[in-house]
């Protein structure tokens, strides 16, 4: 199979060493993971939080950024989001026991 050059890239896709488009993280695999809501991001530094609702399940994750302009700079294609995984990561690693 071979891959998307990259001048014709999505910018809001993940490509691999190939060049084939790797499937987004939707809503619902956000949510089944942890995440509480979106991070979002401007590029002029402003950013922010919100929660999933509203949004449908099999929506993928970057195009959220697509519905939403930055209240700062009132822009809107300079917005990225991102799952919001605070407080569910604590770096404490799997909690591991011996099996006899």
């Amino acid at each position: 199979m071979k891959g998307v050059p990259r001048h014709l890239r999505n910018p809001r896709r993940w490509y691999n060493a190939d060049g084939i488009e790797q499937p987004p993280a939707t809503i619902a695999n956000s949510k089944a993971n942890g995440a509480r809501g979106l991070l979002v991001f401007c590029e002029c530094g402003h950013s922010g939080a919100m929660s999933f609702a509203g949004l449908p399940d099999d929506f993928p994750v970057p195009d959220v950024a697509l519905r939403l302009v930055c209240s700062a700079c009132k822009r809107k294609d300079r917005i990225s989001t991102r799952p919001d995984f605070t407080g569910v990561h604590t770096g404490a690693g799997p909690k591991l026991r011996s099996v006899e």
